[in-house]
């Protein structure tokens, strides 16, 4: 990731740019949510979200916080309104925030999702202003963390993976699997 000192201008432009991208999938929610089986958002910023992502500054990060809150509550309600089963999601990583999402999914289709986050030993940190907005929302935030398994030949052929990141091992029919840690989450059902 690259550090955060260079100076964002167009201040008014991101708030437009942030509130145009909430609009535009509130518009739209009804329809993308009876076609498909599971949908999810996430805010993809042009400056950084580029090949070399890296953290928007702090005062973006909030709003896409409340962005996403409100359209994982609006798609609750959705759910709720038209009897359909189904669970919403806000994943929140705190690492890469940019990677943060709302997921939608149908009770046919939950177990797209097993196994991609497994409960954390410990609770991740949380920045305190983030913390303001979540508890203001009544979410109950879930630490956990992100999950990827590797084969013996591909743990060692990954140079970014090493032991640090690595979770636990398991061997089935002679095979031995690779667990890693891949990023922390803050998993909220709504």
């Amino acid at each position: 990731m690259i550090s955060n000192t260079k100076k964002i201008r167009g201040l008014k432009k991101y708030h437009d740019i942030l509130n145009r991208w909430k609009c535009t999938i509130l518009s739209n929610s009804e329809v993308n949510l009876s076609n498909s089986n599971r949908w999810h958002e996430k805010q993809i910023i042009d400056p950084f979200y580029r090949l070399v992502r890296r953290q928007p500054p702090f005062w973006i990060q909030k709003i896409q916080l409340e962005n996403l809150i409100e359209i994982g509550s609006t798609w609750k309600n959705i759910y709720n309104q038209t009897n359909t089963n189904g669970r919403v999601f806000l994943w929140l990583f705190t690492d890469p925030f940019i990677q943060s999402q709302v997921v939608a999914v149908k009770d046919e289709m939950k177990s797209f999702y097993d196994g991609i986050f497994e409960p954390a030993p410990s609770a991740s940190a949380l920045n305190p202003d983030f913390q303001k907005i979540i508890d203001k929302s009544r979410l109950a935030p879930q630490s956990k963390y992100q999950v990827q398994c590797l084969t013996e030949v591909e743990f060692t052929e990954n140079q970014r993976y090493n032991e640090k990141h690595l979770i636990r091992t398991e061997e089935s029919n002679g095979t031995k699997t690779y667990v890693l840690k891949i990023h922390d989450v803050l998993v909220c059902e709504f």
